[in-house]
């Protein structure tokens, strides 16, 4: 059996002590780990939340701001409410 750990945004891989090392395909993906290195994951980091196997968790917020600067070179990306500039294009957002 395995289990699926959710990686930090800038985080390509992961190597656990004596265990195995895992790669993502692109930052902030995933990786699918054996049962003893999501057990040796979970045991390290704690409560810590940097980290954590077989378990999703997503934050998010009601209300987004949406991605269009005053010349509408936007993308038109709905980003969180506590977004100050788009995480796409860097254009400003406005609220939705």
């Amino acid at each position: 059996m395995s289990q699926r750990v959710e990686l930090p945004k800038g985080c390509y891989g992961l190597d656990v002590p004596g265990g195995g090392k895992y790669n993502a395909t692109r930052s902030g993906g995933s990786v699918t780990v054996s049962d003893r290195d999501a057990a040796k994951i979970k045991k390290a980091n704690g409560q810590s939340g940097m980290l954590s196997a077989g378990t999703a968790l997503t934050i998010g917020t009601r209300t987004g701001k949406r991605c269009n600067d005053d010349n509408d070179r936007g993308c038109g990306f709905l980003a969180q409410g506590w977004s100050i500039s788009c995480p796409r294009c860097g254009s400003t957002v406005t609220e939705e």
